[in-house]
Order: structure tokens, then C-alpha cells, then sequence
């Protein structure tokens, strides 16, 4: 039986599942045209696109443990709401993020923006993650992987030191190396 402060995790993975699925078509929809249909052209413009490949790498690697953790869990109370619709924030933001990222690929500010963007997405699912273990009680089973934890944290500051120190480019690479860190551990 469910109680008064106990909800359905249903809905909120159904509405989470909704936004993440119309950001990844927003991200499409975004993506530049090419001049012509080659391969030339689209050399020309892959700065422009590797930023929408990694944001939708970001996507589905969060969409794909937020499947994982709500699979254990069958209720949930506000302070999951309030945290998922924190996360669902960032994530709305993204488009815009990968746009500007991707129209001024070689800035740092730009870089900057984008790889706080997506550590603030990996922290509030963290955050979230332990909220869901607390309510559960199966911290063995949906509990985060210190180790993954450590690694994406050292690949984001990793990357940080090197664009900081002339190499911009790389802070969202690393973004990337992050983002398969965290689906694959």
C-alpha cells in the first residue's frame, strides 16, 4: 500500500523518458545543413557536429540509468520530483548549450558553459541516485559505482586543465570520454 508521501515512480519516468526523447529530436532538428550532400561537406562542418553527437551521447547515457535506477524502484516521494525536474532543467538547456558549443566550437567560454552544463546533469543524477537509494533501501543494487564516479570527476577536471592551458577544443572531448565512462561502468 502506498502511503500519503510514497508516489507511483511511473509517472515521473514516463514524463522524464517524454523530455529526454523531444531534446535528442530537438538536437536533430538543429543540426546544421550541409552546403551539398559529400563527404567534404560534411568534413567542412564536423566541429559543428561533434557537439550535437556528444550531447546526444550525454542523452541516452542518462537515459539509459535513469532506466536502470527507476527499475529498482517502485515508489518515490517530493524530493525525487524536485530532483528529476532539476535534472529535467539541464537537460532542456542543452539544445541551446550544443548550439552555441557548436557555432563557436574553439572558445573557451563556450566549452566552459557546455562541460558545466553536463557535470551539473551528472551531479544532479547522482543526487538523485542517492535519493532513490535512500527511499528503497537497495543500496547494493542501484547504488552509484564510486569507482565510475572518480573517473568521470578526474576526466571533467582533466579536461578543464587542458582547455584552460590552450586546448579549449578538448573540454568537450573529454565531456565525451566522461559520458561513455559513465554508461559503460
Amino acid at each position: 500500500m502506498i502511503t500519503k508521501k510514497e508516489i507511483n515512480s511511473d509517472g515521473i519516468e514516463v514524463i522524464s523518458d517524454a523530455v529526454i526523447v523531444i531534446i535528442m529530436t530537438v538536437l536533430v532538428i538543429q543540426l546544421p545543413q550541409l552546403e551539398q550532400p559529400s563527404l567534404a561537406a560534411i568534413w567542412k562542418l564536423k566541429f559543428s557536429y561533434l557537439p550535437y553527437i556528444i550531447s546526444f551521447v550525454i542523452c541516452i547515457t542518462l537515459w539509459m540509468n535513469h532506466h536502470t535506477i527507476f527499475q529498482q524502484v517502485r515508489t518515490i516521494n517530493n524530493s525525487v520530483i524536485i530532483i528529476t525536474a532539476v535534472l529535467l532543467a539541464l537537460l532542456i538547456i542543452l539544445p541551446y548549450i550544443t548550439s552555441l558549443l557548436s557555432e563557436n566550437f574553439h572558445s573557451l567560454i563556450s566549452q566552459l558553459i557546455y562541460s558545466i552544463n553536463f557535470i551539473l546533469i551528472y551531479i544532479t543524477f547522482l543526487i538523485l541516485t542517492r535519493c532513490l537509494v535512500n527511499i528503497s533501501g537497495k543500496l547494493n543494487e542501484i547504488s552509484y559505482n564510486k569507482k565510475e564516479v572518480m573517473i568521470v570527476l578526474v576526466l571533467f577536471i582533466l579536461g578543464i586543465s587542458i582547455g584552460l592551458n590552450g586546448y579549449p577544443e578538448l573540454i568537450s572531448v573529454f565531456c565525451l570520454l566522461s559520458s561513455i565512462v559513465w554508461y559503460f561502468i
